[in-house]
Formats: structure tokens, sequence, C-alpha cells
């Protein structure tokens, strides 16, 4: 598995994960030719890269590491912000200057002819531009304080246009400021935004002018940097996220957006991530200097590799991956032309310590072979392995988080039975009180009638003897 990866001194290099070497590396080192954007240009073979300050350089690499410059552009007039390519014939850039470009390639010249500007925002910030890779017709175009907008790239018209949610409460406009997006795998009629406010929004592209279908806010006590880049996984179940602060988030997109992990690890922040097209692996450089790759599912960090320079940006490959049919038909392929050669070989001027060293010569590449095919099993045991690993982990995970419930109902049934208890025993006092209360009062009146009687039999006896 071989990832390429673009630093601040211009350096490209091809690096080889499972024994951590760098197989190559191009470009000229220089400060000012930062490679901060990569693509493959139709195949692997070819890698595009480009900077800030409008230079495109166009390389073609073989098997075996070694590379040839093709074609150089430099333009110093215009800071590129944005690079994509569609097959082996056109590439769109995206400028600060809030202007998207489509240019075609010449084979024949080697040159890219017909620049061709396809939208220009003129009163806002360009951030991001994505090209479709479904259909190769349509990009995506986030920019600060216009909504997203979507483009044909062959008739160069606005065929979308999103709508800002509702005012807050206070009646004031929401800002907008989308900084990447996606398109779904299966359905590419709806898109992912991801925003500097931590906001992550899904669009129906089959209504114009419409708001997002869904809106969530993501809030972290630990993390209160800005979202910077977004991948959407294969299945397109998950997205992943980083952070001005070095955090890469994993969210799944059928829970409302619910934080799955986070993978940890990377100090500063992370420049740019990529998911391997066919494995479960994610890979992600930052201003660490390293390069590390994770697997989606257990988070395990497979590799981590220090390159020297600040990386800023990197590729996927699968240079270095063979099918078990495709190498079982190169090692018959190789075992067919060795018999034919040992055919040959049989002329009676041989002697037989010629044979005898023939003979060990086959008997080592043979165990080549065979120690090659080893590797490449238990390389597939190791990602399948992985992934039941990675079953067993959510399941054991969940049974946490159910015995965590059941504790936290538990002590909640207790906090309540003794609460019970005690308003039970406050509510007896109170009612004793209250008796208590009831009887003395009862007496006192009991004992100003009694006095009252008596005082009345007292004046009527004074007054008989008056009377008398």
């Amino acid at each position: 598995m071989r990832i390429i990866t673009g630093d601040n001194t211009g350096l490209t290099k091809v690096v080889e994960v499972e024994s951590s070497k760098v197989i190559s590396q191009f470009n000229q080192q220089d400060r000012d030719n930062e490679q901060d954007f990569l693509a493959f240009f139709g195949n692997e073979n070819m890698i595009l890269s480009g900077n800030r300050k409008g230079v495109l350089q166009l390389n073609e690499i073989n098997d075996e590491g070694a590379h040839e410059r093709l074609i150089t552009i430099v333009d110093n007039n215009k800071n590129l912000i944005g690079l994509n390519t569609i097959n082996t014939d056109k590439i769109v850039l995206t400028y600060d200057n809030n202007s998207t470009e489509i240019a075609n390639y010449d084979q024949e010249s080697e040159e890219f002819q017909e620049f061709q500007e396809i939208y220009n925002a003129s009163q806002s910030q360009m951030q991001r531009a994505i090209l479709n890779e479904q259909d190769k017709k349509s990009l995506l175009v986030l920019a600060k304080d216009i909504n997203p907008q979507l483009y044909d790239l062959e008739t160069k018209q606005q065929i979308w246009k999103a709508r800002n949610v509702k005012n807050d409460w206070l009646d004031l406009k929401v800002p907008i400021y989308d900084v990447d997006g996606a398109f779904f795998r299966d359905n590419s009629q709806n898109i992912y935004t991801i925003n500097a406010y931590k906001k992550m929004r899904i669009y129906d592209l089959r209504q114009n002018n419409s708001q997002p279908t869904k809106d969530i806010q993501q809030e972290f006590d630990f993390d209160k940097s800005a979202f910077r880049k977004m991948q959407l996984s294969n299945c397109g179940n998950y997205i992943f996220v980083t952070t001005a602060n070095g955090n890469l988030f994993k969210f799944d997109v059928r829970k409302d957006f619910r934080m799955v992990c986070n993978f940890k690890g990377s100090v500063g922040s992370v420049k740019d991530i990529k998911i391997h097209p066919t494995l479960p692996y994610i890979a992600s450089v930052s201003l660490d200097r390293y390069l590390r790759v994770y697997h989606q599912e257990t988070k395990q960090l497979i590799n981590k590799i220090n390159l020297k320079q600040r990386l800023h940006s990197l590729l996927f490959s699968n240079q270095g991956l063979l099918n078990e049919s495709e190498s079982e038909q190169e090692e018959q392929q190789e075992e067919d032309e060795e018999i034919l050669e040992n055919k040959k070989r049989k002329i009676p001027s041989l002697n037989e310590d010629s044979e005898e060293e023939a003979e060990q010569t086959n008997l080592t590449k043979k165990n080549q072979k065979l120690q090659q095919k080893d590797k490449l099993k238990n390389y597939e045991k190791r990602s399948i392995s992985s992934i039941s690993q990675s079953q067993t982990y959510q399941k054991i995970v969940e049974h946490k988080k159910k015995f965590q419930n059941l504790k936290k109902h538990s002590i909640k049934l207790k906090y309540l039975e003794g609460k019970f208890e005690q308003d039970k025993e406050t509510l007896l006092q109170k009612i004793e009180l209250d008796k208590q209360k009831q009887e003395q009062k009862q007496q006192k009146q009991k004992i100003v009638q009694e006095e009252e009687v008596e005082e009345a039999y007292n004046t009527a006896k004074k007054v008989k003897k008056i009377k008398n």
C-alpha cells in the first residue's frame, strides 16, 4: 500500500506504508513551492501537483518509483485554492480571486490550453470547489457569504443553488461559511456540507432554491476550533471531519451525525485526509510532520511515519496491492517461462555443476514466490481479522453502554427509594405535630369555656344577693 504526500518544501514523496520507507521523492526543494494540492491525472502513474502560488507540475511515475516531469505551469498572478482532474484531458482550477476555470490538456503538445472561466463571485471569499466523481460533469462551489451552488461543466451554467436557513431567534441572518462538502456515493442528488461554525448539513439537489433537509450543530467541550476538511466513507454511512486543533472525528450519517469516535494522535492542525478506495483505511497528514494510517472500524493506528517536513496533502494509491488471481496468473506465466528456458538449455555441453546451480536458482525463486504469496495471504487475513475485531468491539461497546444505563437506573431507583422514605418520615412527623397542636387547642378552648361558665355563675350569684 502506497501513499503520495506533498510538503511545505515542495517535495512530493511516494511512501510504502508496510515498510515505512520513502520509495522515491521528486520536485525541487523550495520554501516558496509548497505542495498544497495533489491529484491523479487519469491513472495513478500521472500525478498533478499544485501550490497556492499558481504553480502546477505534472509528473509520471513508474512501478519502481522513478519519475519524469512532463509539464510545469506558472501563473503567479492568481493564488490557487482548489485542484480537480477529469479523466486525462481536463483540469478544474479554483482561485482566491473568487473564480473557477477549466482547461483542456493536449497530449500531442503536452500543454494545457483554453482556460475558460465558469464561475466568478466578486463579493465572496471562495473556499472549495468539489467535483462530482460519479458523473465528472457537475461542480459544487462553496464560498463565504454565498449559499452552495452547483455548476454544469459542459454548459458552464448554474443548475442548482441552495437557500439559507431561517433567521435566528433574534431575527438576524445566519452567517454562511461553508468550508468543505461531498456528494452521496450512491445518490448524487444529495450533498453534505460542513461550515466553520461546526454545522453539518444535507441538501436535496432535486429542489432548487431549497433549505437544507438536515441542519445539525456539533459542540465539543474539548475542542472549540472550526471544521476544516471532510471525507465520506466508501459505504456512505460515515463522515470523517478534521478540526483546526488536530482532531479527526467520525460521524454516523444515519443517526443525525452522531459522533462515533475520535482518531487521536495528531499534534497540530490536520491539513488533509484521504480514504482508501477499496480497503477500510484512512490516512491523515498534519503539521507535526507525521503521516498516520488508521483502521476505520477499530480506530487502530496501522502506521505512523515521520517524513521530516510539514505535510500539506496526500493521495492513496492502489499500487503495491495485488489480487490472488493476478498473482497466481503471474506465477504461472513465470513458471511456464522457466520451463521453456530449461528446455532450451538442455544442451550436451552443459556440465553437472551448471545443472545443479540452475536447480538451486529455481528452488530459491520458488521459495521467494511462496514467501510473497504467504505475505499477501497474511495481509488479507489481518484485514479480515481486523474487520471481525471491529464487529466484536462494537458489540462490546453496546453491551457496556447497556450495562452503564442499567447501573444509572439502579442508582436512580435507590436514590428515589431513599427520598421516598425521608418524605414518608417527614409526613408522619408533620401529622403527629398537627395532631398535638389540635389537642392543645381543644384543651385551651375547654379551659376558656369552663372559666366563662364559672364567671357567669359567680356574677349571677352576686346579682341574687343584691336583689335580696
